[in-house]
């Protein structure tokens, strides 16, 4: 809108201004000069002014086309995050069947904060593997979001969520493979922000802060 206002007062000024200068000189009038030096002098100047306005318009075009691209971008990726979210969602609901025939949930037996014997089945270890995994690319897309797509959303949210389910995975450690301590730490990283680090301390607090 400021644009539009700026070149309509640009647009009068070209045909105030030589009028103005011709009225002011010493001289009869005339109508065929005054014609001809009107023409000469405003058609240039309006000419000029039409360029400039192209070039605004198709300066603001790009940009508008740059931040509706931008948006699409953000928009994907950040459904792309809940689909992982709704993907761990159902493997930390799925049933586990226990050593002695319980029901359970990875939900429940990670809210428990240790890894009760009768809960140890066949498919507990995979599942918490599974969810491990999972939750990296969690993390990972959050701070692929960080790095690739303007702040034109909130990502606080999901940065809680993933916070949430890192904290519970802290807990249960000791079930996972030698390497979950260095994932674990890349998580946490992911989460805060942080492209590296002098030392380790993703295990030494919690994450959700």
């Amino acid at each position: 809108m400021a644009t539009i206002i700026s070149f309509a007062i640009l647009g009068v000024l070209c045909l105030l201004v030589p009028t103005l200068l011709y009225l002011s000189s010493s001289g009869p009038v005339s109508i065929d000069k005054f014609g001809a030096f009107f023409g000469s002098t405003t058609g240039p100047l309006l000419s000029f002014l039409a360029l400039l306005a192209v070039v605004a318009t198709l300066r603001n075009q790009t940009e508008a086309i740059r931040q509706d691209a931008s948006a699409r971008m953000a928009g994907e990726h950040l459904r792309w995050l809940d689909a992982i979210y709704s993907d761990l969602g159902e493997l930390l609901d799925r049933n586990i069947k226990g050593n002695n025939g319980s029901d359970l949930t990875l939900r429940g037996i990670l809210n428990s904060g240790t890894m009760p014997e009768d809960s140890l089945g066949p498919d507990t270890r995979p599942d918490l593997n599974d969810f491990t995994v999972l939750l990296g690319q969690y993390c990972e897309a959050i701070a692929i979001y960080r790095d690739n797509c303007e702040p034109l959303f909130d990502v606080k949210i999901y940065v809680d969520r993933g916070a949430r389910l890192l904290d519970l995975l802290k807990r249960n450690t000791a079930e996972l493979d030698g390497m979950s301590p260095i994932a674990i730490e890349f998580m946490d990283m992911h989460l805060q922000g942080e492209k590296k680090r002098a030392k380790a301390e993703a295990m030494s607090r919690p994450t959700r802060g």
